[in-house]
């Protein structure tokens, strides 16, 4: 038993040193006995005394059954990175037509949370034509921000078309400078009525001009690097909105 004690400790000490290594250099290149240029690979044993997730290799699946971390993180980074830079070339659109057309743009959120102008805002003068946000998230300060009557929204309608509707003739209201208003209310879940989980609803108000509807029902399944449905889905809202407002502003431009 002392023996075993004595080689195990001996054995631990390069086995670690060898590790941080690898952590400070993934990939690292080693020769071996033979001279040639080699990537070590941790070993199963190795990873198992350091509970680190053991990466498949070949045809074998990761030990764990379950997909592997970083496969996973790379997954979420490509989504990512492709998601900012559509958002940085739908921004650079709106900004355009916003400036061709004179306009000035506010947003009434809610389930996004103002999300849609910190995304609008990571475009290089957008200030220029964005107002600001209303983030109504709760039913009072829709009656109280919007100046809508007490009593037109409640918990039964707060999710509906009339709702996103109102939200965008009192964000116009309220910013008499504002020449375009877009308002989105929604259920994001979790714990949202059946009927409405993961619905919302989109209003886009030309000052002078009738409102353009539109219903979003947001995915109910999670896809690979998300935190979490809800935040999926609000990102989901954010991406869909932004499409809407500039189809809306594509078609003016065309009505020009």
């Amino acid at each position: 038993m002392i023996c075993l004690g004595m080689h195990l400790m001996i054995m631990a000490k390069p086995v670690v040193s060898e590790q941080c290594q690898l952590r400070q250099q993934p990939g690292s290149q080693f020769r071996n006995r033979a001279g040639m240029s080699e990537t070590r690979q941790k070993s199963p044993v190795l990873l198992r005394i350091l509970r680190l997730p053991q990466k498949a290799t070949g045809d074998s699946a990761n030990v764990t059954g379950h997909e592997d971390p970083e496969t996973r993180g790379a997954v979420k980074m490509n989504h990512d990175e492709t998601s900012e830079a559509r958002d940085a070339a739908d921004g650079a659109e709106i900004l355009n037509h916003l400036r061709n057309k004179g306009l000035q743009l506010v947003l009434a959120e809610s389930c996004t949370a103002g999300l849609i102008a910190a995304t609008l805002a990571e475009t290089p003068g957008m200030s220029q034509h964005l107002c600001g946000s209303l983030v109504v998230y709760q039913i009072p300060s829709k009656l109280c921000w919007l100046g809508l009557p007490t009593g037109t929204v409640t918990e039964s309608n707060v999710v509906s078309r009339e709702t996103a509707g109102r939200m965008a003739e009192g964000a116009l209201r309220q910013t008499p400078h504002a020449t375009l208003a877009v308002a989105i209310t929604g259920h994001l879940g979790p714990g949202a009525p059946p009927e409405l989980d993961g619905t919302a609803w989109v209003a886009v108000l030309f000052r002078g001009g009738q409102a353009e509807y539109h219903q979003l029902r947001l995915s109910a399944d999670m896809v690979p690097g998300s935190i979490s449905l809800r935040i999926q889905r609000q990102r989901q809202a954010v991406r869909r909105t932004l499409d809407l407002l500039l189809a809306s502003l594509r078609s003016a431009a065309e009505r020009r």
